[in-house]
């Protein structure tokens, strides 16, 4: 069993950040009950308190949400009179999400909130600093990693796919030839 000591559990990274993650949650869920906000809710609007009005296209991808998802929190929000939803005149983006006065009161008393949760973790301010910028820079290294296998993954198609694709494209291209003229 020693020869996977990289499969104990107080050797795992995730196990660590799992556990981590779910006690600022905890503590911020205690914390946030006192301004009526959930978790996820809160995250919505720091992004509100940084950028303004946003559309949900746009809050969804900062918070790297489905717009499904995001939707009944947003519908939750504007019940609690902390913002306002209007659908986009121009179709676009969906709603445009924007703070209602009682959305931006609370921005004060929710920093608070936000500083005794540092505090709680013990960490100095530079290594709260530190670590959430190598908690990103892991991110970003795991997106470009996913999108380095999912291009190796496309250019690995068998040779009868990539046939097909490129039978199906000249197909294609002489259809739209014919009914459009040509355009090379």
């Amino acid at each position: 069993m020693d020869q996977f000591e990289n499969l104990f559990l107080n050797n795992q990274l995730c196990f660590a950040l799992y556990s981590a993650t779910h006690a600022v949650t905890r503590s911020y869920r205690k914390h946030l009950s006192e301004v009526g906000l959930t978790y996820p809710q809160y995250l919505v609007m720091l992004v509100l308190w940084q950028h303004q009005n946003q559309s949900s296209t746009d809050l969804a991808l900062k918070l790297n949400l489905e717009t499904h998802t995001l939707i009944p929190m947003l519908k939750r929000l504007e019940q609690a009179s902390l913002i306002i939803c209007e659908q986009d005149t121009e179709g676009k983006t969906g709603l445009n999400i924007s703070l209602t006065e009682r959305g931006k009161q609370i921005q004060q008393q929710t920093s608070q909130i936000q500083q005794q949760v540092s505090c709680e973790t013990g960490l100095t301010d530079l290594e709260y600093t530190e670590l959430r910028d190598k908690l990103e820079n892991m991110l970003s290294t795991f997106k470009l990693n996913l999108a380095r296998r999912k291009a190796k993954a496309v250019s690995a198609l068998s040779p009868d796919l990539k046939q097909a694709n490129s039978t199906r494209h000249t197909h294609v291209k002489a259809l739209y030839t014919a009914k459009h003229g040509d355009s090379d």
